[in-house]
């Protein structure tokens, strides 16, 4: 029995993670990549820049505001696999997306900046579709479409994992499985 219940538990994972990733899986917003493509060098690079955003918002938000230390890797996986069927599976686009990844989450542990951590993962993108030095305005609009995307990505999460809740009376630090 315990192999069964085993396999169920990781059925209903992959599907949770696999709903999560709907985030992802469709069109980015109309106007937010109109937007990007005013400032990047080409439409192409705008949409692959603001896909490569979103998959490193969702891992990081999947990374920090999961009820469980099994989701982020759960949500990698099935990451993965989305981007094998998408045919994302070549070198040059795996290092691409290795690069992004880890400036994304470098930008976002990175403090005393003054920036807000949404500002900082909005330089990243901006830098990345050729503008490394954005008006404050334009990194503004960078920061609210980032706050877009992470607002997105903790709803799906909430969605698919539910809300994280703990006992009235057991601190955070003292809860144990």
């Amino acid at each position: 029995m315990a192999l069964w219940s085993g396999w169920q538990l990781s059925r209903e994972r992959h599907r949770r993670a696999s709903r999560y990733l709907e985030v992802l899986t469709h069109a980015p917003d109309q106007a937010s990549l109109r937007w990007l493509i005013g400032h990047a060098p080409t439409p192409e690079t705008a949409l692959q820049e603001l896909d490569l955003a979103r998959r490193a918002i969702a891992l990081m938000v999947a990374e920090h505001d999961a009820l469980d230390d099994r989701t982020v890797a759960d949500v990698t996986h099935e990451l993965n696999a989305i981007l094998a069927a998408q045919g994302d599976d070549g070198a040059v686009s795996n290092r691409l997306w290795t690069e992004r990844l880890q400036a994304y989450t470098a930008a976002m542990a990175r403090r005393g900046t003054g920036d807000l951590p949404r500002a900082r993962v909005a330089r990243v993108l901006l830098a990345a579709c050729s503008l490394p030095d954005p008006s404050p305005e334009v990194l503004e609009q960078g920061a609210e479409l980032v706050a877009y995307y992470r607002q997105a990505s903790n709803d799906a999460l909430r969605a698919a994992f539910g809300d994280a809740r703990l006992p009235e009376n057991i601190r955070p630090s003292a809860f144990k499985d």
